[in-house]
């Protein structure tokens, strides 16, 4: 009896420190989770602090091209506002471009912000027939710089980050606000908000929303 009580004493004291060991694992994951997090969090705001305010510089002479065939300057001088979507040769190209939701957005903006808002498309790509053959395919008939010198970056040395590679411009292409609008509502909110200049929440210091999960999977213990 003593040694089966001795044997119980030690179940109970190895469950314990089994569940304290686990608690402190858990602990240190949601740490840093959480740290990681913020890092996230800090790194956004420098960016964006860096390019709030900056001019972008477009190069001489851009020739623009709607699925490869040259064409003439669009619009964009003559607008208040406008857009520019950078994308280098990293990484898969019909996944970063969206393509179809860009334009869907254009779509939209013909009907709310007329006048208002232009695009400038600048996609430096490895292989520039890879670039029209998915330009066509696509169906995406807005003017496109294609940058085969990687020129603009050269000019602007854009974040190496994609998503902080799209810009809301002035009419002197002055950086208003800082991030991709097809990838997150609130940044197009956003960027709405401030060529209206209705703004739809009492929060107007942002010019970054990101909205980020972190998930802590211990799985079966």
């Amino acid at each position: 009896m003593p040694q089966v009580k001795q044997q119980n004493l030690k179940y109970i004291k190895d469950t314990r420190m089994h569940k304290k060991s686990i608690f402190l694992l858990f602990a240190a994951l949601l740490l840093s989770a959480c740290n990681q997090k913020n890092d996230r969090h800090a790194k956004a705001e420098k960016i964006v602090a860096e390019w709030l305010g900056k001019t972008i510089q477009l190069p001489a002479n851009m020739r623009l091209t709607i699925s490869g065939k040259d064409t003439v300057m669009p619009k964009f001088h003559s607008t208040k506002y406008k857009i520019l979507f950078f994308s280098d040769s990293t990484g898969c190209a019909s996944c970063k471009l969206n393509l179809f939701e860009w334009q869907k957005l254009i779509a939209e903006t013909d009907s709310t912000l007329t006048g208002k808002l232009s695009f400038i498309f600048c996609f430096q790509p490895r292989n520039r027939d890879d670039l029209i053959s998915l330009l066509r395919s696509e169906r995406f008939i807005q003017p496109v710089f294609i940058d085969k010198t990687n020129e603009m970056n050269n000019l602007n040395h854009f974040p190496e980050n994609e998503t902080y590679q799209c810009f809301l411009l002035d009419s002197i292409n002055k950086v208003m606000a800082v991030g991709n609008p097809i990838r997150n509502p609130k940044v197009w909110d956003l960027y709405k908000q401030i060529i209206t200049g209705i703004s739809n929440n009492h929060d107007k210091g942002n010019t970054l929303v990101e909205v980020k999960s972190s998930e802590v999977e211990l799985g079966e213990i």
